[in-house]
């Protein structure tokens, strides 16, 4: 993964949490706490692992999120990949 994308992957994450949290509070109920979840999964993966995301073109982050039944987060890294479900761990 290059730095740039990286940098959008942290940036935009920060950003869907920061909004996310805003509309909680404008309509006072959690309106998708499901993908709440799963963001709050890949700011702590991207924030653990951003220096070996960067550090090769084959490491990587794939979100699947609810279009995949079995896992939501696939994190690559020096060709093994970890599949986590964020709504289980």
């Amino acid at each position: 993964m290059d730095k740039k994308t990286y940098k959008n992957w942290e940036g935009l994450t920060d950003k869907m949490l920061k909004d996310g949290w805003r509309f909680r509070n404008l309509c006072g109920k959690p309106f998708d706490r499901g993908f709440m979840g799963e963001l709050l999964v890949l700011k702590e993966l991207l924030r653990k692992y951003g220096v070996r995301l960067c550090s090769s073109p084959g490491n990587n982050i794939i979100y699947a999120g609810s279009a995949n039944k079995e896992w939501d987060i696939k994190l690559i890294l020096n060709t093994k990949s970890i599949l986590l479900n964020a709504k289980a761990t």
